[in-house]
């Protein structure tokens, strides 16, 4: 997919390498805040240089990060915790449009100082677009930054267009406001999407890339896509899932993405804007939801709360279940007697059948009552107008002494009141996609599926409130078209390249484990797991790494600035 050919690159020799990187880790160091944030509870081993084969303890060092002097940045934030913030808020002194082709013209500006050093900042998504913001991790006295929407998002046109929008088409993008900007090389920072795209881009022009910052790394490979749109995240957000995955018809919901890219695709535009939202709903609530609400199931509902603030804070009990009138007490007791279901009392005898979780008719209960156990601290949970009170009595006594039961006590099985399994299985709609990629073969027979495809490989936008969410559906579904080079793959053609990643230790939707695999694959490359930090840039540990990171960044290529400024090579720097 990518413009150069990788399969034949050539390893650089090991000597190079180590030097190239050293010089990035031999850095002086000066003095640094140290991070007060809640110590790692991951092994110690993930973040030891002698864990990585090849890699020396002199060619690994670490090191504070260089931090300006106070007079280099009178203005910059910094929080109490001794975090580093933004640099000052800058304006553009260049902007404009750029034809990449008949169809695409892509924005981009400038910031900073014009004979600085070379930065472009590669934003994430697929689709969300460069901010302001963005030119604010870097020292604006010293970098010449350069944002750019990339194509079909932000203020570039037209907005939402799939035709002629893949990771190559973006590379060459890059290649394309390198050159008009008039640009020899330079640094590359990306975050989640970004991280793909700036590897991609790096491989494909190794001598154009000064250094490298990442942000939580994502590489786009199918056990990614599979974690975030397949099911896994699931597992740490499993109401928003059942939203997510809810708006999906019952024969889709083995493949949400494929669903969500179907409704993304729809000539109804409210139902085009229904599908974006609940999306994007999806994204928020793994990456960036607030993880200090308290979620409360009342009975009927789910509700979020915000918690207590402090431990110290007055706690206020929240309001009793509400009581089921009379009539319903009594419809549901004569209902459980019917249907044999004995009231549990206190110290009341526990038929073995329901301890097995099969209940038996009335009349087998009877016959069996010699078959049972007694669990002295159970409590009434009849429904009934004593309800509230019951439940402040199981709160506090849900340990159940399970070693009254006999061993000798038999657990006889009834299926009489359960569905066959056959008849279990016809009333549940079996999904007709499954999960997987439709590049590697998943539901490519079906005739839908193909018709989606082409549908989206020529389509040519949407309102721009529904471009990010369709841009990443689009870019998820066709594995990033990276699934013929992945990037894991062809490392070695940067290796030589300075770079430090920035890795939240709490990121749900790019976890850290495609971080250690790069780091595995990419020894010489710094990785920095960041404890307590999540996906956003705007983290404050997060942002203290990339404001450091790029003072580094700066601190190596301005000891050689000659050399920048004249355009040259930088390949000395690596040497």
């Amino acid at each position: 997919m990518i413009s150069h050919c990788v399969e034949n690159a050539v390893l650089p020799q090991r000597g190079a390498v180590a030097a190239g990187c050293a010089a990035l880790h031999a850095l002086p160091a000066r003095k640094q805040q140290p991070h007060t944030l809640v110590r790692s509870g991951l092994p110690q081993g993930l973040l030891s240089p002698i864990n990585k084969p090849g890699v020396t303890q002199q060619n690994r060092q670490r090191m504070a990060c260089p931090v300006s002097s106070a007079a280099a940045q009178p203005q910059q934030q910094q929080s109490s915790s001794g975090l580093r913030g933004l640099y000052p808020a800058t304006t553009p002194h260049t902007s404009g449009y750029l034809q990449v082709s008949n169809l695409h013209k892509v924005y981009y500006e400038v910031h900073g100082n014009p004979q600085g050093i070379p930065a472009v900042v590669v934003h994430g998504g697929p689709g969300a677009g460069c901010y302001a913001n963005h030119a604010r991790f870097f020292d604006a006295s010293t970098y010449r930054i350069v944002l750019l929407d990339q194509r079909g998002c932000g203020r570039s046109t037209p907005s939402g267009c799939l035709a002629e929008n893949t990771t190559a088409d973006l590379v060459s993008d890059l290649e394309t406001l390198r050159k008009t900007l008039g640009v020899h090389s330079w640094l590359l920072l990306g975050g989640s999407w970004g991280v793909a795209l700036s590897v991609a881009y790096a491989q494909a022009h190794p001598d154009r890339v000064l250094g490298l910052i990442l942000r939580g790394v994502c590489l786009m490979r199918p056990s990614e896509l599979q974690w975030m749109y397949g099911g896994g995240a699931a597992a740490l957000k499993p109401l928003a899932w059942g939203r997510f995955a809810g708006n999906c018809p019952a024969r889709e919901r083995g493949n949400p993405l494929l669903s969500y890219y179907k409704r993304m695709l729809s000539s109804d535009a409210a139902e085009r804007q229904a599908a974006a939202k609940a999306w994007m709903g999806w994204e928020m609530s793994v990456g960036f939801s607030n993880n200090q609400d308290l979620w409360v199931w009342d009975g009927q509902q789910w509700q979020n709360q915000p918690a207590p603030a402090t431990q110290q804070q007055a706690v206020q009990l929240p309001s009793a279940p509400r009581p089921a009138s009379t009539a319903a007490a009594e419809a549901a007791a004569a209902a459980a007697e019917a249907a044999g279901f004995p009231a549990l009392q206190r110290g009341a005898s526990v038929p073995a059948e329901v301890l097995a979780g099969s209940f038996s008719n009335h009349e087998s209960s009877s016959n069996n009552s010699s078959t049972c156990t007694t669990i002295p601290t159970a409590t009434t949970v009849a429904a009934g107008p004593s309800g509230p009170a019951a439940a402040a009595e199981i709160s506090s006594s849900n340990n159940v002494n399970n070693s009254s039961i006999s061993s000798a006590t038999v657990l006889p099985l009834d299926n009489t009141r359960r569905p066959p399994p056959a008849a279990a299985a016809a009333a549940t709609p079996q999904p007709d996609w499954v999960w997987g990629l439709p590049a590697q073969g998943a539901n490519i027979q079906d005739p839908e599926v193909q018709q989606l495809i082409w549908q989206g490989l020529n389509h040519q936008g949407v309102a721009q409130g529904a471009a990010q969410a369709l841009l990443e559906c689009h870019y998820s579904v066709h594995g990033a078209f990276l699934l013929e080079q992945p990037l894991l793959e062809h490392v070695q053609r940067i290796r030589h390249i300075p770079c430090i990643a920035v890795q939240g230790q709490m990121d749900f939707v790019c976890p850290p484990t495609t971080a250690v695999d790069l780091s595995n694959a990419w020894p010489e490359m710094e990785l920095r797991l960041v404890p307590g930090a999540g996906h956003s840039m705007y983290d404050p540990p997060i942002t203290h790494e990339l404001v450091c990171a790029t003072d580094r960044m700066r601190a190596l290529q301005q000891q050689r600035p000659a050399a920048i400024a004249a355009g040259s090579s930088c390949q000395h720097l690596r040497r």
